[in-house]
């Protein structure tokens, strides 16, 4: 939040924010923001709701579910496709 850039990409202070279709939020926050979270995902069509190690929300587990929204928690997006073979993630494939 606060505007600026990461790796290229605008900062924005909401998923509201965001022009464009989004199909996976990746949360690297603590547990007790993921609720709200998982609610805004949903408000802005999201597909999915991925939470990152050391985040784990029943509560935004049940939101996603509940809108129809894959959810995982307590895993890493990187780890997991590697572990799967779906290939390589990270800066180097960004735009």
């Amino acid at each position: 939040p606060g505007g600026g850039e990461v790796l290229g990409v605008p900062v924005v202070n909401s998923l509201a924010d965001i022009g464009e279709p989004v199909h996976m939020v990746d949360v690297f926050r603590k547990p007790e923001a993921a609720p709200d979270i998982a609610r805004e995902a949903v408000a802005i069509g999201a597909t999915s709701l991925w939470l990152q190690p050391g985040c784990v929300s029943p509560e935004a587990g049940d939101i996603a579910r509940s809108a129809g929204l894959a959810f995982a928690e307590d895993l890493c997006t990187r780890q997991v496709h590697r572990d799967e073979g779906v290939g390589a993630i990270g800066p180097s494939q960004l735009g």
